[in-house]
């Protein structure tokens, strides 16, 4: 456990191409939203949480209410259960 917590000594290396891919990420960001003030990026931060927020209520209620259910939609979807006779 003492290992665990121990400091490390020499810095931990990444890969060159998860450098890269998050050297790309970063510059695509800096591109999209170098001309949008802070107040104009919080705004949209908000607004696509509440957004997201809302279609994952969304789907958790659909999920749990009956008339959406897909079993209710398509009645030939369920299968008769086959039994298997084992002989002894």
């Amino acid at each position: 456990m003492k290992q665990l917590i121990k400091k490390r000594e020499e810095p931990f290396i990444y890969n060159k191409y998860y450098l890269s891919a998050q050297n790309k990420w970063v510059q695509k960001m800096e591109s999209l939203t170098g001309r949008l003030s802070k107040r104009a990026i919080i705004y949209l931060l908000v607004l696509f949480t509440v957004l997201e927020g809302g279609y994952f209520l969304y789907n958790i209620y659909a999920a749990f209410s009956k008339k959406n259910s897909e079993i209710n939609k398509n009645p030939a979807a369920i299968s008769k259960i086959k039994t298997i006779n084992f002989k002894k």
